[in-house]
């Protein structure tokens, strides 16, 4: 039962970089606990996200699950939908879009929307 307790305290302060907040607050480092830039960004935010792709289409929707590490990137949008040119939504059909490296990712725009009620049919 130690072992288990002690793992799982362990992961928390790790997952939550508590240690680096102390760190931080103790003016020891700058840096955080986790393994890259990207891993930071995307646990201090999430919500509705805007990724614009290397071949110039963009998609949008409600960031679920992202990569560990920046390479190899990939992210999985729910509630998606491509994004037009006149900034029109085409809503993606079905439970959201897998975006890997092979598509480009170039910027990542986190949004200011809520997360929808009720998931579309």
């Amino acid at each position: 039962m130690i072992a288990v307790f002690l793992a799982l305290l362990i992961s928390c302060i790790i997952t939550n970089d508590i240690s680096g907040t102390l760190f931080r607050k103790l003016r020891l480092t700058q840096r955080t606990s986790r393994s890259s830039l990207w891993a930071d960004v995307f646990h201090q935010y999430g919500g509705v996200v805007l990724v614009h792709l290397g071949d110039g289409r963009r998609v949008e929707g409600w960031l679920r699950y992202y990569s560990d590490e920046p390479a190899p990137s990939s992210l999985f949008l729910v509630n998606a939908a491509w994004v037009t040119d006149e900034n029109k939504l085409i809503l993606i059909d079905g439970p959201g879009i897998f975006i890997t490296q092979e598509m480009d990712i170039r910027i990542i725009e986190f949004l200011h929307l809520k997360q929808p009620e009720t998931p579309r049919a």
